[in-house]
C-alpha cells in the first residue's frame, strides 16, 4: 500500500514537473513572440521609398505631410507621373499638371451663359445652372457678379499659354495658367469672375466688400475657390480669388468644413 503511494505521489510530482515545464516553455515562447513582434514593428518602415526620399528632402515636414505630397505625387515631376484622367465627365475630376485630360476632350453638355461681341461663355449644364442661380442669390445681395473667362477648349488654351510665355518664365506662367491637358478651363467646370463691370475689377475682387459673401456661399451652389493662396503647395497654383470652380454641393460643402482644396478632396 506504501509502494502505491509512493508510487502515486512520483506521478503526480512528474506530472506536476511536466505541467510547470510546459508552462514555463510556454511563457518563455510567449515573450519570444513579443519581443518578435516589437522588433518586427520597430524595424517596420513608416514610409516607403518614395517618403523616405522626400521626408529626406524635406526633414521639416510631418509624417502625415510626406505622404499627402507622395500621395499626390509631388515627389515627381509632371513629366514623370502625369496621367490621363480616368473620368473626364464627373464634376469633381481633377484635372492639374499631375491629371490631364486628353486632347480630344469635349463636354458634350455645355450651355451658353453669355453671349456678346467678346465671345461666348459657357459651362456644362449642371454648373451652368448652378452658377444662375449663384448670380440671383448675388444680385439679391446688391452683388453683381460678372462672369469673365469659362470653357476654352484645349487649342485655345495652349495658344494663351504660349502667348503668356511671351516675356514671362515658364515657372511665372505655370504658377498662374497651365498649359491645355493640365488646364481646368477644357472642363467646363469653371470660370473666372469679377464684382462689377470696371476694368480690373478681378484683380481686386478679394477687397471688394461682396467677396466675403461669395466665400461664405459658393458652396451652397456648388462652388470653390479652386486656387487659394494656403493650398499652393499643393495645387501649385498661385493664390487666384476670381477662379471658381463647380464640384456639386456634396463635395463643395465637405472642401468648405474640412478646408480642402481639390487636390486633397481627391485623394
Amino acid at each position: 500500500m506504501k509502494k502505491v503511494f509512493v508510487l502515486i505521489v512520483c506521478i503526480g510530482m512528474i506530472a506536476g514537473l511536466g505541467l510547470g515545464g510546459f508552462m514555463m516553455v510556454k511563457d518563455a515562447l510567449t515573450n519570444s513572440n513579443t519581443k518578435q513582434s516589437e522588433t518586427q514593428q520597430e524595424d517596420d518602415p513608416k514610409y516607403t521609398t518614395r517618403e523616405s526620399a522626400y521626408a529626406s528632402k524635406y526633414p521639416d515636414l510631418s509624417e502625415e505631410e510626406v505622404k499627402k505630397r507622395v500621395a499626390m505625387h509631388l515627389d515627381e515631376t509632371p513629366s514623370e507621373a502625369a496621367k490621363e484622367v480616368a473620368d473626364p465627365n464627373s464634376v469633381t475630376v481633377l484635372v492639374n499638371q499631375y491629371n490631364v485630360l486628353n486632347k480630344d476632350y469635349i463636354p458634350e453638355d455645355l450651355e451658353i451663359i453669355s453671349q456678346d461681341d467678346q465671345g461666348i461663355l459657357a459651362m456644362r449644364k449642371e454648373a451652368a445652372n448652378a452658377y444662375k442661380e449663384l448670380v440671383k442669390a448675388a444680385k439679391a445681395e446688391n452683388i453683381d457678379l460678372q462672369l469673365m473667362t469659362a470653357y476654352m477648349p484645349y487649342e485655345v488654351i495652349h495658344e494663351s499659354y504660349t502667348s503668356l510665355l511671351e516675356g514671362n518664365s515658364k515657372e511665372a506662367v505655370d504658377a498662374s495658367f497651365a498649359d491645355a491637358g493640365a488646364s481646368e478651363y477644357q472642363t467646363g467646370l469653371c470660370g473666372d469672375i469679377q464684382i462689377g463691370k470696371d476694368e480690373g475689377a478681378q484683380q481686386v475682387i478679394a477687397q471688394d466688400p461682396g467677396y466675403e459673401w461669395l466665400q461664405n456661399h459658393l458652396q451652397d451652389y456648388g462652388f470653390v475657390i479652386r486656387y487659394t493662396q494656403d493650398k499652393s503647395q499643393y495645387t501649385l497654383m498661385n493664390g487666384q480669388p476670381w477662379h471658381i470652380r463647380y464640384v456639386g454641393k456634396q463635395a463643395a460643402q465637405k472642401m468648405a468644413e474640412d478646408h480642402l482644396c481639390l487636390e486633397e478632396y481627391s485623394l
